[in-house]
């Protein structure tokens, strides 16, 4: 059974990691998010599908905000 769990957990980190890869961020953020991945098990992998999966791309979008300021 802890057998099972652990590969249950393996499996998940390749796809949390997978998915990630696919994500418009900077490089530097990737790599951050995936040692803590790897660091954390099975809260890391929870924390990723369920909180940043669909919120990473917004909070640190690899393109920089310009602010315009119109004259009238």
């Amino acid at each position: 059974m802890v057998l099972f769990i652990y590969q249950l957990g393996a499996v998940a980190s390749v796809l949390a990691i997978g998915n990630l890869l696919k994500k418009d961020i900077p490089q530097k953020i990737k790599n951050r998010i995936i040692i803590l991945l790897l660091l954390t098990s099975w809260v890391g992998i929870l924390s990723y599908f369920f909180i940043l999966k669909n919120r990473v791309e917004k909070w640190w979008s690899g393109k920089k905000c310009l602010v315009t300021v119109s004259k009238s």
